[in-house]
């Protein structure tokens, strides 16, 4: 018999897809490769505890009540396809603009309402069965996190609250990955960049950052994360599913940068006075075309206001000394997006 996968956490895939309708399941049209993507289903039970003569609880007297999906995923980041997610990540409904002879997708906040993935991951039997279907419906990004350490790819972590899971249908679809001259190139530490401070300014839908300088310290690590808060725990009479998840609180940007103690000016002089200042953080790939500033594909972070937080720099052994300075995202007094992610790659779609 031909061998058609491979029976063990490699062969595992996992493809996406908008929905259209908020939990109606959409087939899978999207696969990037991923690392980690852990998605449990939580059920929720009710127990009788009426007495009938016996020291024991009945099996029979047992409810299922309602069940969610919980999880996560970790990409590495690279210069296609992740506009899709980017975009749920804040809400964005971003369409690509023409920069040069690549697309640029400005993700700044929007409403996370209406906006839901579906999910589908294929997972081996290591009987010689084929590949499970488990997918998930209504899927939301309750929390995601751009990272990226010295000698290192970057990556991308989601954690994710969906309606449901299912084994039985819709059937599982084959994964098709992107490869050669379409490979998609990795977002990875040789090609980042930091800047802070600057006048920020609008124009074309794109922030920017006009008149950041780089840090004099080595930096070892950056990350940026956001946090939606939503209503996770929807549920109506007379159902087992949750209806959407709304939002019901702040959204919250934060991160930190790990950087050697070069002097004040780096991050100490704004962290004592706690002034706010423009932080840019660009991830990009050797494709080139674009105009301007995004002349590269990749990823461009754009936080025109952040506070820095954290401790006075100390020695915490013969080392060189560096600190890893964590700071908040905040809207700032011109009404500037909160966050800009701006995606440029050779792709025409979000």
């Amino acid at each position: 018999m031909t061998q058609s996968y491979i029976p063990s956490g490699l062969g595992e895939t996992l493809g996406l897809a908008a929905e259209a309708t908020v939990g109606t399941f959409v087939t899978p049209a999207r696969w990037m490769p991923h690392k980690s993507a852990p998605l449990v289903l939580k059920k929720v039970t009710a127990q009788s505890e009426a007495l009938q003569g016996s020291r024991f609880k009945q099996a029979d007297r047992r409810v299922l009540v309602s069940k969610a999906v919980t999880g996560s995923i970790e990409y590495e980041l690279a210069d296609k396809q992740f506009g899709l997610i980017l975009a749920h990540c804040i809400g964005s409904v971003a369409v690509p603009i023409a920069n040069g002879s690549l697309y640029t997708q400005s993700h700044v906040p929007g409403f996370l309402e209406a906006q839901s993935l579906s999910l589908q991951k294929g997972i081996p039997f290591t009987s010689g069965q084929g590949i499970q279907a488990f997918s998930y419906n209504g899927v939301k990004l309750i929390d995601w996190t751009i990272a990226c350490a010295v000698g290192g790819i970057a990556t991308l972590s989601l954690t994710v609250d969906a309606w449901a899971e299912a084994t039985g249908s819709p059937a599982y679809t084959s994964a098709t990955y992107l490869s050669g001259a379409s490979a998609p190139n990795l977002l990875n530490w040789g090609s980042g960049s930091l800047l802070t401070g600057g006048t920020v300014s609008v124009a074309s839908s794109i922030v920017s950052v006009a008149g950041g300088a780089a840090p004099t310290g080595l930096i070892k690590s950056i990350s940026i994360k956001g946090t939606n808060v939503l209503a996770t725990d929807r549920f109506t009479l007379g159902s087992q599913v949750k209806a959407e998840q709304l939002t019901n609180g702040f959204s919250d940007i934060s991160g930190d940068v790990e950087i050697e103690f070069a002097n004040l000016a780096d991050f100490y002089t704004a962290f004592a006075a706690d002034t706010s200042t423009a932080i840019q953080i660009a991830l990009t790939s050797p494709t080139v075309g674009g105009t301007g500033s995004l002349t590269n594909a990749g990823l461009y972070v754009t936080i025109p206001a952040i506070k820095f937080e954290g401790d006075t720099p100390a020695a915490s052994g013969p080392g060189v000394i560096s600190v890893k300075v964590p700071f908040s995202g905040l809207v700032d007094p011109a009404g500037d997006p909160a966050i800009q992610l701006a995606y440029v790659s050779n792709e025409v779609a979000v």
